[in-house]
């Protein structure tokens, strides 16, 4: 570790092109993207990546209720990456943990030409020991 830090998160929440949001609820294309952005901060994968699906519900876009998508994570020997998504809503919120320093402008370029992102918010969190 670097002294007083635990690690670095990233978080970045997102808005796709409606065009390519099929790919919100592609569990091999959700697979690939975190390996190859694991891959492209070489880092090394302990476990995963694994998902789940919760069914598209359409009925919930009304509410502030599960409308559905795909959570997926993949355990790194330094902490994790995870992905949410929300097909219905164009949408999906990824994490990236590391007591490994990366690059955040490099997994930002990524997940923007990846994911077809057309708006984010993302927050770069230095996160430091007691």
């Amino acid at each position: 570790m670097h002294g007083m830090y635990a690690g670095w998160h990233l978080l970045y929440d997102a808005l796709v092109d409606p065009a390519h949001v099929s790919e919100l609820n592609d569990t091999e294309f959700l697979e690939r993207t975190l390996l190859d952005l694991v891959g492209l901060l070489d880092m090394d994968v302990l476990d995963g990546p694994r998902f789940r699906k919760v069914e598209l519900d359409p009925g919930q876009l009304e509410t502030d209720s599960d409308d559905g998508g795909v959570t997926g994570i993949v355990l790194i020997s330094t902490s994790h990456v995870s992905i949410h998504t929300w097909p219905l809503r164009e949408r999906f919120s990824l994490d990236v943990f590391s007591c490994q320093h990366f690059s955040e402008d490099v997994v930002q370029d990524f997940l923007k030409e990846r994911l077809n992102v057309k708006k984010k918010a993302s927050r770069w969190v230095a996160r430091n020991w007691p």
